[in-house]
């Protein structure tokens, strides 16, 4: 986000207050940000929500993905841009197409 913010020139209020974080505040912060909140997002998205979709044929397919990345996006209230909804909505279709597609978010190295 901090990179789309700096492209975009579309500033996020809530950004400036991470920077007054500081000590064990600072890191409880970044592990939740970075490993717990990611992890869950795929479980309750991609694993839960985008599944209950699938096995209907292409249609419902494509309407569970629209489905999924409309709450993803939405459930990220912290941003105020109207285009981060966008971008995350877009990020989540994509993540969306390359579960249905591969099984998994996770690249094979």
């Amino acid at each position: 986000m901090l990179v789309m913010e700096k492209l975009f020139q579309q500033p996020e209020p809530w950004l400036e207050v991470l920077a007054g974080y500081a000590g064990l505040t600072r890191w409880v912060w970044i592990f939740t940000a970075c490993l717990i909140a990611p992890v869950s997002e795929e479980i309750i998205f991609r694993g839960f929500l985008l599944n209950a979709g699938l096995g209907w044929g292409k249609v419902p397919q494509q309407v569970g993905i629209v489905l999924t990345s409309l709450l993803f996006a939405a459930i990220h209230t912290q941003y105020q841009a109207p285009l981060t909804f966008i971008q995350l909505f877009i990020f989540s279709a994509l993540l969306s197409v390359v579960y249905v597609s591969f099984g998994s978010v996770q690249a094979d190295c």
